[in-house]
């Protein structure tokens, strides 16, 4: 019984210290705000095939037969990739 019970107030020891570091991290605005923005980038960068479009989807917008050509008429600059 006395290893169980070392053990069991091991376990509420750890979640004291995880309730304390969250109390003290919660407090802070700054903390929150980052945490908010990795949440956010994260998100994204998970999702981003969905965000973005991808070539083949694109249709019109997105010609690689046109890539790299000098200046003419339809393009004054000239195409890049």
């Amino acid at each position: 019984m006395q290893k169980g019970s070392s053990r069991q107030g091991g376990l509420s020891k750890r979640w004291e210290n995880i309730r304390r570091n969250w109390y003290k991290f919660s407090r802070n605005s700054l903390s929150i705000i980052g945490l908010v923005v990795v949440c956010i980038i994260v998100f994204v960068a998970i999702f981003a095939p969905y965000i973005s479009p991808h070539p083949e989807s694109a249709g019109k917008f997105i010609n690689f037969y046109e890539a790299s050509q000098r200046p003419s008429l339809v393009h004054l600059c000239g195409t890049d990739v």
